[in-house]
């Protein structure tokens, strides 16, 4: 259903069923982690990244080569270090440090439906990247053919390289919502102002050098994850397609944070939907059938990110940001 063939499924099945042990810890580290930044502990946030990240990496080679356990191996090692940053989070708010520490507690009902919209448009983002993925496996498979494996591997690539170069823009971005959520409150537009300034600004500026990076020399870069002389070719190929319109993925984090930041859900839930739902998971389907083949895949991200982004963007230009400048100009007067 998903894009797995003969070779690719055993593995996946594997490590899965052990994988899938690590779904509540991974739950509390990710969820609970937000409540120690909020708190002003943003060291103790990133310690918690950093221990996950880091004993995964220390666990793998010792697994998978040392105790000779293979894809069993992986998964474990990453079970167990998404064990250790849950009890990390646990252990710091339960701890006398934090204001607001980990106890028994009441749900309070009134919050709840302001807390579920704008939670919505992360769970979205979630939902329709795991559906889009599980398109562009399927039509993979299907186009491309006795290389549909190698083809497969090539977006596996992709996705690895693309998460580690939207990490900046995400650290930006994330912070840059909370600090506009302060101000918003605060009523000090000037300085939700430039902040969103200040995101789009780094953000096009990193996400550009990353995208001449990957443009002029990407194959240094794909042999991090891979010595297969096939695979690289045909992920350098596939990969100049895809992040071809990457710098423009800073206005479509700038424009979505902004309106999570500000109490807009409605409109980052549906700016969530557009990319993913609406223009990528159909130019998906589209695109192989209509002359482009399996490389349509890969043009479907492309011009989804260049579209996406400019309607996000645009939209809260016009709606948010241009009111606040025009505010600003208008007090300098």
């Amino acid at each position: 259903l998903l894009g797995g063939n003969e070779e690719s499924l055993p593995y996946a099945i594997e490590y899965f069923r052990i994988y899938v042990i690590g779904t509540i810890p991974v739950l509390i580290s990710l969820g609970m982690n937000p409540f120690i930044n909020a708190q002003g502990f943003p060291k103790i946030g990133m310690a918690t990244v950093i221990l996950g990240a880091v004993l995964n990496i220390a666990l793998d080679p010792l697994f998978i080569f040392t105790f000779d356990m293979g894809i069993r191996g992986a998964a474990l090692a990453t079970v167990l270090s998404q064990c250790a940053s849950a009890l990390w989070v646990i252990f710091f708010l339960r701890s006398k440090r934090p204001p607001l520490r980990l106890k028994r507690f009441c749900i309070d009902k009134a919050q709840l439906p302001g807390l579920l919209k704008l939670g919505a448009t992360g769970f979205t983002f979630k939902v329709t990247s795991s559906i889009t993925q599980a398109v562009v496996n399927v039509m993979l498979k299907g186009f491309g053919g006795e290389l549909s494996t190698l083809y497969i591997g090539a977006m596996s690539l992709i996705n690895s390289i693309r998460e580690i170069m939207s990490l900046p823009n995400s650290g930006v971005t994330g912070a840059g919502q909370n600090v506009m959520s302060y101000n918003y409150g605060a009523k000090k537009d000037d300085r939700v102002s430039a902040c969103i300034r200040f995101i789009l600004l780094s953000g096009l500026l990193v996400n550009t050098l990353l995208w001449i990076l990957m443009l002029l020399i990407p194959e240094p870069i794909i042999r991090i994850f891979t010595d297969d002389p096939e695979l690289i070719s045909l992920t350098v190929h596939c990969g100049r397609i895809y992040f071809g319109a990457f710098p423009f993925m800073a206005l479509q984090m700038s424009g979505q944070t902004t309106f999570v930041a500000l109490n807009r859900p409605k409109q980052a839930l549906f700016f969530s939907m557009l990319r993913k739902i609406i223009l990528v998971t159909p130019l998906t389907l589209l695109l192989p059938n209509i002359g482009l083949g399996v490389e349509g895949v890969f043009w479907a991200e492309f011009l989804s990110q260049l579209i996406g982004a400019s309607i996000c963007f645009s939209t809260m230009y016009f709606t948010i940001w241009r009111k606040m400048l025009h505010q600003k100009a208008s007090k300098e007067l």
